[in-house]
């Protein structure tokens, strides 16, 4: 006899239990946890009803009329069975208790925990076993299990509405149990808002649109944040040129970790072979076709357009007399080169073809199989990445993978892991997880090792996925090693490629540049080198100001020396410099003054030449020199000093043999670095070398700095004048010490806020003789998702030149649309940033504040419409006020600020004044751990004072003009 576990709705049926001894009461005491609709009848009941209804007497055959179930359930098996055979006359569903021919159902054995029912049979043949698989089941059931099933039922009600696909919402519940039994939160699975953060091309629009498309199948909201990266920003250079690893990255996954978008869509041969730390490639959806293509009008072109070295490595040898043109920028400016005729043929990617629609009918079409042009690894495989502690995030996004694709993803990021490479990198592989292919790899049976067909630098081989032993170094014997080629380096002719092809390794460059004593006395080619560097590894003793003009992707290292408090040795900065360059990085190492003029340059590029690294030596003005210069000391003078030694005075007395005492019988100015605290030491060596104790002394401490002094004496004395001179400090002995020429102390300030206020602050102050230091912490990234809509009658309103600046970068329109449109500009540095764009502002108040400018926007906006094209985090104030007078109002986000904590973290202004720009600048620098010393603060309007909090210096107006009066 077979029995279909069915579960019956129970609220609407009348259930008769006849009988009222010990089986009854098992009988009921299962049946009223799922019913109130329950009779009891019995002439006695040896246990409690309850409350519910009993009637006590003995059974009649009457008594079941009426009833949907009964079960009979008295000590006597011979009623039982006349009950039961009675019940199926009268079509009633029965249960006879122990007496399996006569029941129509059967009990079994129960686990309920809240909304959660397990029913346990076997049919009738064991009870006891069903007892105890009973038993077992509780103890396996989560104690929330009921929590959980409450949470499912209501994620039922709402994922029924938001998720119309029937398998995909059978997908959606299984991974929410999932979530639930791992105490996560199911409700990311609820519909809410996801923003994704994108490059702002038109192929990665089109496949963050793929991906909004997935989300919204779920019920989701989706928003797209256009993201402008360093590949975007630069697209007159090379790849290759550009350097870095990630040039299409970095900037979106900051955004990823500030929490502003909640995941990022790559293209897979994007990203660089280490994401950052903190986050994770949740899902790769299913891959488009991996194919290069090649459009041209000509089977023979001579002109072919590309700028990936991978392509021109293998194509080389397809069209041996082809010249290779690099070209950049979206798939149709490519085109429109072909058209144009600027080159015969482009190369371009399959995927982005199709992912963007693009008709090629016209153009001869060829598509490149793996003997002629391996993809790059990860071609046409969108990435998804989010934060790797959104663990439900994670399952929610695990519904939009594909588990093939990402097995191949994973696969070929282990050829990319073990290069280090990017996707500027000549290296190209593909893994055939299905087979189809005379080159098929396969997959290990445990899964961990992979073999594929690979190429680096033009030298093809296969690659199985172990990355151990591969070093940074990619020597010929490396690439072999990683190609599963011959160790003697023997390459088979099927994988020789044209030596021309070849392009360098890919280690890094290590500059070894000079700083000088500050920022006005940096050369060209460090500043050039400094605004290029992947990382930067500078001393304590550089103008800290200098960083400044690095790039915002560079990762800033402080490995400063100073007496006292030293930050780290010789030896550990020798092998950080290797270290990073063998990363492939391009690296900066800034020392301050001349790099080899007891700067110990010369070690570290010995222990650079030793690892085989590319460097080069930049000079820079040695402190020797500018700072007696000056504090008004010619270090030689017709007549005076014909000669000048630069001495080291921080060592012991005995240098290589030569003793300080041998400084005492030359003529000439002697030069003493590091040697505040061995003055009196060196005073003795001097005179006992026959130097007269009237010889003139001046000791010159901490040169271009506020608390910059000039202490002057001789021999005799100067050990008791200067010993309380602070640190670092130059000590210059000879008759040129007693120079008169003037000396003349710069009042200094420094000037935090964003790049573009602090360099024209830079140019107003300095044109006024005053030393200025940047601290440009707030970077500016426009925000290219803006919806800029304008209606015919309105005024575009700006609060600062970055939002002007913003506004012109990402508005895409023909600006002859704006030739009706008004401007309101909130001070004249606003207004000139509009007039480089070829705009004049037609309202400016009187008074640059917030307050004045909503003046004259009530008093000229009573019929117009007022945008306010401003910063993310911008005040209230002026919408508050427009819209409190009746005007109508938009705020536009038209750029976001992001806090560069790189300059900020500790520091001390070493200026006489410090300005702060903006009440966000003033909130984030403190924020940041910066401080303020001694100098004395200025701020440059009330909004930012209020900001600040404490006594300050405030300009009458908020302008950079009148900062000028207040230090001046």
């Amino acid at each position: 006899m077979s029995y279909f576990p069915f579960f019956v709705q129970t609220d609407n049926k009348k259930i008769l239990i006849i009988g009222g001894g010990r089986v009854a009461a098992e009988k009921f005491n299962k049946l009223k946890h799922f019913t109130d609709s329950i009779t009891l009848l019995a002439e006695d009941f040896l246990f409690r009803s309850d409350g519910f209804k009993t009637i006590k007497k003995a059974w009649e055959p009457a008594d079941i009329d009426g009833f949907d179930v009964v079960i009979a359930a008295t000590d006597d098996h011979e009623a039982n069975r006349e009950i039961g055979e009675l019940c199926r006359k009268k079509h009633i569903f029965v249960n006879t208790v122990d007496d399996i021919e006569f029941c129509d159902f059967i009990f079994p054995s129960i686990v309920k925990k809240d909304d959660v029912t397990v029913a346990i049979s076997t049919n009738g043949s064991s009870p006891a076993l069903s007892q105890y698989l009973r038993r077992k089941t509780e103890d396996m059931l989560p104690d929330d299990i009921g929590d959980i099933a409450s949470s499912m039922k209501e994620a039922r009600n709402v994922i029924s509405k938001s998720v119309h696909d029937g398998r995909l919402r059978k997908r959606v519940y299984k991974k929410m149990l999932n979530v639930c039994l791992s105490g996560g939160d199911p409700t990311v699975f609820y519909p809410h808002e996801i923003v994704i953060a994108t490059r702002g091309s038109k192929l990665a629009m089109a496949q963050s649109k793929l991906v909004k498309e997935k989300l919204l199948e779920l019920g989701m909201t989706v928003t797209l944040k256009v993201v402008r990266t360093q590949g975007d920003r630069d697209q007159g250079s090379e790849l290759a040129k550009i350097g870095g690893r990630g040039v299409f990255v970095k900037e979106i996954e900051r955004v990823l970790l500030n929490g502003q978008a909640d995941i990022a869509v790559h293209s897979g041969k994007d990203l660089p072979s280490q994401i950052a730390d903190g986050l994770v490639i949740a899902a790769t959806p299913e891959a488009a076709s991996d194919r290069d293509v090649m459009l041209s009008f000509t089977d023979t072109p001579k002109k072919i357009g590309t700028g990936s070295l991978r392509r021109i490595c293998q194509l080389k040898q397809v069209f041996p007399d082809a010249c290779f043109i690099p070209i950049r920028g979206n798939v149709d400016t490519r085109i429109r080169k072909l058209r144009d005729g600027e080159v015969d043929a482009i190369i371009v990617a399959q995927a982005g073809l199709d992912r963007l629609g693009i008709d090629v009918s016209d153009f001869k079409v060829r598509v490149f199989g793996d003997d002629e042009c391996l993809p790059a690894a990860t071609q046409g495989i969108m990435a998804v990445e989010c934060r790797s502690d959104s663990t439900e995030l994670r399952s929610l996004l695990s519904l939009i993978d594909d588990p093939m694709t990402h097995e191949r993803f994973n696969a070929e990021r282990l050829f990319v892991k073990a290069l280090g490479a990017d996707c500027t990198a000549p290296a190209a592989t593909r893994c055939y997880l299905t087979g189809g292919s005379s080159l098929t790899g396969h997959v290990s049976p445990d899964m961990s090792s992979y073999v594929m067909p690979a190429m680096y630098e033009g030298i093809r081989g296969t690659f199985n996925g172990v990355v151990r032993f591969i070093e940074r170094d990619l020597t010929p014997e490396n690439v072999n090693r990683l190609l599963g080629l011959s160790q003697s380096g023997h390459v088979p002719p099927s994988h020789q490629v044209n030596k021309n092809v070849r392009v360098s390794k890919l280690l890094g460059k290590v500059y070894i540049v000079g700083a000088g004593p500050s920022y006005d006395l940096l050369t060209l080619r460090a500043k050039y080198l400094i605004e290029h560097a992947e990382e930067i590894v500078y001393d304590d003793l550089i103008d800290i100001s200098i960083l400044s003009l690095a790039s915002s992707d560079a990762t800033f290292h402080a490995v400063g020396k100073r007496l006292g408090s030293r930050k780290a040795r010789q030896e550990q900065i020798n092998d950080l410099l290797v270290t990073l360059a063998e990363a492939g990085k391009n690296v900066v190492r800034l020392k301050g003054g001349d790099p080899y003029v007891f700067g110990r340059g010369g070690e570290e590029a010995g222990a650079l030449e030793a690892a085989g690294i590319d460097y080069e030596v930049v000079p820079g003005i040695s402190t020797a020199i500018a700072v007696p210069e000056h504090f008004g000391i010619p270090v030689t003078n017709r007549g005076s000093a014909r000669s000048f030694s630069v001495i080291t005075g921080h060592t012991a007395p005995d240098l290589n043999g030569e003793s300080l005492s041998d400084f005492g019988k030359i003529d000439g100015s002697r030069i003493f670095l590091m040697g505040i605290t061995q003055l009196p030491h060196i005073v003795d060596e001097l005179i006992k070398g026959g130097a007269s104790p009237d010889t003139p002394v001046a000791v010159m401490s901490r040169g271009y700095s506020a608390d910059e002094q000039i202490i002057r004496g001789r021999l005799s004395d100067i050990a008791e004048k200067a010993r309380n001179a602070p640190m670092p400090g130059i000590i210059f002995v000879g008759e040129n010490a007693a120079s008169g020429l003037r000396y003349v102390r710069k009042k200094s300030v420094t000037v935090t806020g964003t790049k573009s206020f602090t360099e024209r602050a830079r140019e107003t102050f300095e044109e006024a003789g005053i030393v200025v230091k940047t601290v440009p912490h707030l970077l500016v990234e426009p925000a290219y998702d803006a919806q800029m809509d304008f209606e015919k009658e309105s005024i575009l309103t700006f609060t600062s030149a970055n939002g002007v600046a913003s506004f012109f970068s990402v508005y895409d329109r023909d600006l002859r649309n704006l030739a009706d449109t008004e401007f309101a500009c909130i001070g004249p540095a606003t207004a000139a940033e509009l007039s480089k764009h070829g705009f004049g502002a037609d309202y400016i108040p009187g008074e640059y504040t917030t307050a004045e400018l909503s003046k004259v926007l009530i008093k000229v906006a009573k019929n117009k419409k007022v945008y306010l094209l401003r910063a993310d985090n911008a005040s209230d104030e002026l919408r508050k006020n427009l819209d409190n007078a009746g005007i109508q109002t938009e705020n536009i986000c038209i750029y976001r600020t992001m806090v560069d904590n790189r300059l900020i973290q500790g520091f001390v202004p070493d200026t006489d004044y410090i300005l702060f720009g903006s009440a966000n600048g003033v909130k984030t620098y403190f924020e940041s751990g910066g401080s303020v010393g001694s100098a004395q603060v200025i701020c440059i309007g009330p909004v930012t004072a209020k900001a600040y909090g404490r006594e300050c210096l405030v300009p009458q107006e908020s302008d950079l003009e009148r900062v000028l009066e207040v230090i001046s």
